[in-house]
């Protein structure tokens, strides 16, 4: 069970004119609840509006990727070096 530390450091929403403008990979919403992993700079020319219809995320806010769990995985350790949601 993974339990609330009350860390106020961690990733809050902010506002998407805010977002990062390199490839920085973000969690962005859209207001109808909508959330997706975009690299910035894709979600910003995604929101230039010359992308076909299927294609627009009109993104609201952002915010920094969580640190992932730690453990060993398929990939080895996730969290060498400490951070991460132990599990």
């Amino acid at each position: 069970m993974i339990e609330d530390t009350g860390d106020f450091g961690s990733p809050q929403w902010q506002p998407i004119e805010t977002a990062p403008k390199d490839r920085t990979q973000i969690l962005a919403v859209t207001n109808d609840g909508r959330i997706m992993i975009w690299s910035a700079e894709m979600l910003r020319r995604i929101m230039s509006g010359n992308q076909p219809f299927h294609l627009q995320f009109p993104a609201t806010h952002w915010m920094p990727l969580p640190k992932p769990p730690c453990g060993t995985g398929m990939l080895g350790n996730l969290c060498p070096r400490g951070g991460g949601i132990k599990t």
